[in-house]
């Protein structure tokens, strides 16, 4: 089951792609993007290579089992709600991107509402699977979608059309100092390891040898998610204007393989799945966590808390969908990628301490 733990690691990353984390870091292409790639990367593997340290102390356990053993249950309610909240909006920050994007780009006339409400029942039966069968479902669409989402991104920089005398006017800027925005930004895409916190309920011993190669291909993936906007658009004027870059980039890219021609189509179809599996794999942890510390609720002797959690997402994911702007969405998201370094630094200080707990136990 360790290839599991790595599946969620690339689905993070490639999900960003066509989030706004190129807007984060595309905005500071100039005064210090560049210089928070291997930033990024350095604090983004050292905080997965801690965190799963941490977490082969506690095997087949998940975040509420250890805090239920190790801490006091007030300790481990509160923590548990504030994660659960956490994960929560790490999915819906995706999906009212899909959602944007859905309306922009693929069906105008569909009204907002539909469009939510399409998305969200196919997330909200996903999310009530059992833990083992979302790995199953993701290792599935991984292996199904991303052959071809690597091609359109190399297809991408091996376009006629590139411009490599604009990357070169980029990597100029490889001295600006990165600003705090940037470089969480960056680290945030290696932020799939933090799912263990349910996932490790079913996995095997982890294995930290390929961490380094997680690393090399997490730096390849921000360089092209900043390299290929850039070299289609430009590096000063041009790329600034776009709220999703890589859905620009796509859309300038042909493809001559029998009726396939416009590459966008495919690359949001491809996109979309990913990103899909993401949400539910966010969602399903937040689910997970929240029915750790509320009560069971009982229906004809079915426990139905899981269904409750699931619509209570629905409902603030059409209200958010209905009340707030583009900008309003990217000034929130930002606000809470800002948080998410000292929120997980904050967490190996709690596993540390379960771990000190387990050995005096012991």
């Amino acid at each position: 089951m360790n290839r599991y733990f790595y599946y969620l690691i690339i689905v993070n990353m490639i999900t960003n792609v066509l989030t706004f984390i190129p807007r984060i870091m595309m905005n500071e292409r100039l005064t210090g993007g560049l210089l928070a790639i291997p930033i990024g990367s350095i604090i983004g593997t050292g905080l997965m290579y801690i965190f799963m340290k941490q977490f082969s102390h506690f095997p087949k356990m998940g975040l509420p089992e250890i805090l239920e053993k190790y801490l006091s249950k007030w300790v481990k309610n509160i923590y548990i709600f504030f994660n659960g909240y956490m994960w929560f909006h790490a999915g819906l920050f995706t999906l009212l991107s899909f959602i944007t994007i859905t309306k922009v780009f693929i069906s105008p006339d569909m009204p907002n509402i539909l469009i939510s409400g399409m998305f969200l029942l196919l997330i909200c039966f996903s999310i009530l699977m059992p833990t083992k069968k979302v790995l199953y479902a993701t290792e599935l669409l991984i292996l199904l979608n991303l052959p071809f989402i690597l091609l359109i991104l190399i297809k991408a920089i091996f376009n006629d059309y590139f411009s490599w005398d604009t990357v070169r006017i980029f990597f100029t800027h490889f001295r600006e100092i990165p600003s705090w925005s940037a470089i969480s930004a960056a680290t945030f895409i290696y932020f799939g390891f933090a799912n263990l916190i349910i996932f490790n309920r079913e996995m095997q011993k982890l294995n930290l040898k390929w961490l380094w190669l997680i690393m090399l291909f997490g730096i390849q993936v921000l360089l092209v998610t900043m390299v290929g906007p850039i070299g289609f658009h430009g590096a000063v004027k041009g790329v600034e204007g776009y709220v999703f870059p890589w859905i620009s980039t796509a859309d300038s890219m042909r493809m001559e393989l029998g009726f396939v021609e416009r590459v966008l189509f495919i690359f949001l179809l491809l996109h979309t799945n990913i990103s899909i599996v993401s949400i539910t794999i966010h969602w399903h942890v937040s689910m997970e966590l929240f029915k750790s510390i509320f009560p069971k609720v009982r229906l004809k002797g079915k426990n139905v808390l899981g269904y409750i959690i699931a619509a209570a997402f629905a409902l603030i994911t059409f209200l958010f969908a209905g009340f707030t702007t583009e900008d309003n969405l990217f000034s929130i998201m930002k606000s809470w990628i800002n948080g998410l370094i000292p929120a997980a630094i904050f967490m190996n200080f709690i596993l540390l301490l379960a771990i000190r707990r387990k050995k005096k136990n012991e």
